[in-house]
């Protein structure tokens, strides 16, 4: 490969309902600057403006039939699509599968630093955040029909930002090799998409998960876990308010940009304040 990261295949998790609500500021912040021919669009329906979109920034607009709903057995179907792609022939020079949502923020050149610390050819890896409580293991559910020891706890990583070696994706290829595998395997399991990627690494492979504080996903208290002199040294960033918009205490729940450039009622992601935080020079900051 030419290019440092290029060895990594990043997919953005997505749903044809979300297109024109979540992609624009992602377009129009750090996508612009990653190599698009690494990224696959995993949506679930035809979009002219988005496949136009992801041809002209060398994307590929990927179509799964999973299911359009944002139910547990969809959800998972789709991840199992997303790995699934590691395995055609086309694609067999990926060392590294991650997994973005589609209200994440990534500073593309450091989770390419951060992943060049590790041998993926060799090592299984899963790596991501086991943050706020989720810090502490969790057990399987006793109604849980794939684990016959139900006292077991494990790990798992924050859901929206994960990413997995080629020798794990290997490990449980079993379990979450492709869609309808992955779908039952979390009803099964009676979790979702990304507590059922950990508990098959942990309990079914037998590894562990690889913490890193430098994702700031879904569920975490944005505001006050991220500290905003060490912005440029992250790695992936929630839509703000995200998950925890539901509860009052974290209605306005984002990360902290010093010397925000656009207000909350403009940049309610913080994703334009953050993107120009770190780029001043990008057109997006000419105001």
């Amino acid at each position: 490969f030419e290019s440092k990261g290029n060895n990594i295949m990043f997919t953005i998790r997505t749903t044809r309902t979300f297109h024109k609500k979540r992609f624009p500021v992602l377009f129009d912040t750090w996508l612009k600057r990653v190599n698009g021919s690494n990224f696959f669009m995993v949506t679930d329906g035809e979009d002219t403006v988005y496949e136009n979109k992801a041809k002209e920034y060398g994307m590929h607009y990927v179509i799964v039939f999973c299911g359009k709903d944002y139910g547990r057995w969809s959800l998972c179907c789709k991840s199992g699509e997303e790995m699934k792609l590691m395995s055609l022939p086309e694609n067999q020079h990926y060392d590294w599968f991650c997994h973005i949502d589609d209200d994440i923020y990534i500073i593309h050149e450091n989770i390419v630093d951060l992943l060049s610390l590790y041998n993926p050819k060799t090592e299984p890896i899963y790596i991501g955040r086991a943050g706020s409580y989720w810090q502490y293991p969790r057990k399987v559910s006793d109604k849980q029909t794939l684990i016959s020891d139900k006292s077991l706890k494990f790990h798992f990583a924050v859901g929206g930002l994960y990413c997995l070696s080629r020798p794990m994706l290997e490990k449980v290829k079993p379990w979450l090799g492709d869609g309808r595998t992955m779908g039952d395997t979390c009803n099964k399991l009676l979790e979702p998409e990304d507590v059922s990627v950990a508990a098959t690494v942990e309990l079914l492979a037998k590894e562990k998960l690889t913490r890193t504080k430098l994702f700031h996903p879904h569920g975490l208290i944005l505001s006050k876990m991220v500290n905003p002199t060490t912005l440029k040294k992250q790695i992936g960033f929630a839509y703000g308010c995200g998950q925890l918009c539901g509860y009052a205490a974290y209605k306005d729940n984002a990360i902290k940009v010093p010397n925000a450039i656009f207000p909350f009622s403009e940049d309610p992601s913080r994703f334009k304040s953050l993107h120009c935080h770190l780029y001043p020079d990008d057109s997006l900051c000419n105001r």
